[in-house]
C-alpha cells in the first residue's frame, strides 16, 4: 500500500513539474500577446505536430518550429524559457540550450517514476 501511495505521489510530482515547464513556456511567450500565443500553439499542433503538452517530450521539434516561425528571434524566447526554468529549479547549473535541459529533466522524471 505504501509503495502504491509513493508511486502516486511521484506521478503527481512529475505531472506538477511538467505543468511548471508548460507554464514557463507560456510566460516566455506572454510578451507576444495572448492571440499570438494561441496562434503559435495552433501552428505547433497543426503544422509541426507538437501539441502544447508534447513540448517537454519533443523539445527539438518545438525549438525547430520556433526557429522557423521567428528566425533569430527564437533565441530570445528560448533564453527567456531557460532563465525561468533555471530560476524555478533553483539551480546554478549552466543550461546551454532548452532542448538539452528538457531532455535531462524528462530523463530524471523517468528515472524516478
Amino acid at each position: 500500500m505504501a509503495a502504491r501511495q509513493s508511486a502516486a505521489y511521484k506521478d503527481t510530482e512529475n505531472n506538477n513539474l511538467i505543468t511548471v515547464v508548460l507554464n514557463i513556456i507560456d510566460e516566455a511567450l506572454e510578451p507576444l500577446g495572448e492571440t499570438s500565443k494561441r496562434v503559435i500553439f495552433w501552428h505547433l499542433a497543426n503544422r509541426y505536430n507538437v501539441s502544447r503538452r508534447d513540448i517537454p517530450y519533443k523539445p527539438e521539434e518545438f525549438l525547430a518550429a520556433l526557429r522557423e516561425m521567428f528566425g533569430a528571434g527564437a533565441k530570445i524566447l528560448e533564453q527567456r524559457m531557460i532563465n525561468a526554468l533555471r530560476e524555478h529549479l533553483r539551480t546554478d547549473e549552466e543550461i546551454i540550450d532548452l532542448a538539452s535541459a528538457l531532455k535531462k529533466l524528462i530523463a530524471r522524471l523517468g528515472a524516478t517514476a
